[in-house]
């Protein structure tokens, strides 16, 4: 299992309490993993100036948009300078956990003729609203990035008043996917265009927004349209209740698509015509992935753990994705939510050579 980081409290105690233990409680230095998507952002050679901008701007709409979100960076930065006695800002921050929508940003904005100059993330979802019982699994994805993120890999449980939510997160805070104690499930996919944004905010604090605030999947949808984008993903949305959506966002537009009764999957590249010119399909994997994936879910009498864990542990598509290289995108892990139940099924690194485990947000521990 992932490191657990729990804290309960007020907003400004969960804030502070998360920021201490992402720094002391994590088998990896938080500074590390700043240092090194640093060292990445060099290679697009950017004024210092525009960066400088860029998160000033990312910093207010964060404490516009998600004031939770602002305050655990804001921690953050304030233990991590006085530490090391740096200068590091609250923006950049906040910028720098959604790393694959910053670097889409700078992409379009500063490097010319260039959509490939960075390893992004692959990973692999479903949504099966068609075989539902009592131990209802809604959705899931593979959670694919560089190898060496795995050790910064951290499982963040924030009871914030009556509101609790689960996140699978990096050390620098905020969420990629996760649920809430209304059933409400977001996961994600990295997806890429060519559409400019002025600013916006990354993918991160869009889903601790909606898993902080969403009752409900159409809540959740309203929370994600209502945002300022920094880059573009997809997004998968479902509640208790059976509602699901799946909802494709560039900077500057969106595409809804509402699932029922069918298994919906989602991997690297746009499925809405609107995005046909402005979409770019950047994972020589994700047709492939997105083929295999539909194949084996649609064929099952039952979707249970056992059917969802030998689906992501396949190497066909590749569904579960092996590299030697610490650079190179693998499967760092692997989660499926259980919304009537509250469960979270969570796989630690790879879904072929591991064993899956169970989380209960109403219990706030593994079972």
């Amino acid at each position: 299992m992932y490191p657990l980081l729990l804290a309960s409290g007020t907003i400004n105690d969960v804030a502070l309490n998360i920021a201490n233990k992402l720094i002391r409680n994590t088998p990896s230095n938080v500074y590390d993993l700043y240092l090194h998507r640093k060292k990445i952002i060099k290679r697009f050679n950017i004024n210092k100036y525009n960066l400088s901008s860029l998160f000033q701007s990312i910093e207010q709409l964060s404490e516009d948009y998600c004031f939770y979100c602002y305050l655990e960076s804001k921690e953050l930065v304030s233990i991590l300078n006085r530490i090391l006695n740096k200068q590091i800002s609250i923006g950049e921050i906040i910028a720098l956990s959604g790393f694959s929508d910053l670097t889409e940003f700078l992409d379009n904005n500063y490097v010319k003729k260039s959509y490939s100059r960075i390893e992004n993330d692959h990973c692999s979802s479903f949504i099966n609203n068609k075989h539902k019982d009592s131990i209802w699994i809604a959705a899931g994805q593979t959670w694919d990035m560089p190898k060496v993120y795995l050790k910064h890999s951290v499982l963040i449980h924030r009871v914030i008043g009556k509101r609790s939510f689960v996140t699978l997160s990096l050390s620098l805070g905020h969420a990629h996917l996760g649920m809430n104690d209304q059933g409400v499930v977001v996961v994600i996919n990295n997806l890429k265009s060519r559409e400019r944004a002025i600013t916006g905010l990354p993918f991160t604090i869009i889903v601790t927004k909606i898993l902080l605030e969403a009752r409900n999947a159409e809540e959740g949808l309203n929370i994600l349209l209502k945002a300022p984008r920094l880059g573009s993903h997809n997004y998968i949305i479902v509640d208790k209740q059976g509602n699901a959506y799946n909802i494709e966002v560039t900077p500057k537009d969106y595409a809804i698509y509402r699932v029922s009764n069918e298994i919906f999957i989602h991997t690297n590249h746009f499925l809405h015509n609107k995005f046909k010119n402005t979409g770019i399909n950047y994972s020589s994997s994700s047709l492939s992935r997105f083929s295999r994936l539909k194949e084996i879910l649609e064929k099952q009498e039952r979707i249970n753990d056992e059917t969802i864990h030998k689906a992501f542990s396949d190497h066909v598509g590749p569904i579960c994705r092996h590299s030697s290289s610490n650079d190179k995108v693998v499967t760092i892990g692997a989660a499926w939510f259980k919304p009537l139940s509250l469960d979270m099924m969570i796989i630690r690194g790879n879904p072929c050579m591991n064993k899956y485990r169970r989380y209960n947000i109403g219990r706030g521990r593994e079972i």
